[in-house]
């Protein structure tokens, strides 16, 4: 397609939606719709990992990944894992879909995220403070499993 201000106009569709960009001869506006084909939802759901009251052992949270973002509270003296699974999720997320952890514990509690096999490749254990955030992207490999991926980490 064609994109500038000789063209005025550009398409894009596809079996989801079409979704046009039009020009008033300064700026490009959308007109019409597009659907994602994906059962992300946006938005922050917050997490809050209880005690697991099984003493010296910490609490392992397996999170679906189907939200954007997740707002985590550890509430478990023995300290909280966090994972994201691909089982649930392979039905209603797709591959290239991103998702932000994100600690909210205020607390003295320890929050970690860490390499899971065949599930969730992150670059080294990460131990989360208040305000640090990990961000994964859903990859699939050769055979068509899916797997989590680190993209970034902010130690705030």
């Amino acid at each position: 397609f064609l994109l500038g201000p000789a063209a005025n106009a550009a398409s894009l569709s596809s079996s989801s939606g079409n979704l046009q960009l039009a020009s008033d001869g300064a700026r490009f506006h959308a007109v019409g719709s597009i659907h994602a084909q994906t059962g992300l939802s946006l938005g922050g759901h917050i997490v809050s990992v209880a005690n697991n009251a099984a003493g010296a052992t910490a609490n392992v949270e397996i999170l679906t990944g189907g939200r954007s973002l997740y707002l985590i509270d550890c509430n478990d003296p023995d300290g909280c894992t966090i994972q994201l699974g691909t089982t649930a999720v392979s039905t209603a997320v797709e591959p290239g879909a991103v998702t932000i952890l994100m600690s909210v514990t205020t607390n003295a509690y320890t929050l970690s995220v860490a390499d899971v096999a065949a599930v969730q490749h992150v670059a080294g254990a990460f131990t989360m403070g208040t305000d640090d955030v990990i961000t994964l992207i859903l990859t699939g490999n050769r055979s068509g499993a899916l797997i989590w991926r680190e993209i970034s980490r902010s130690n705030n």
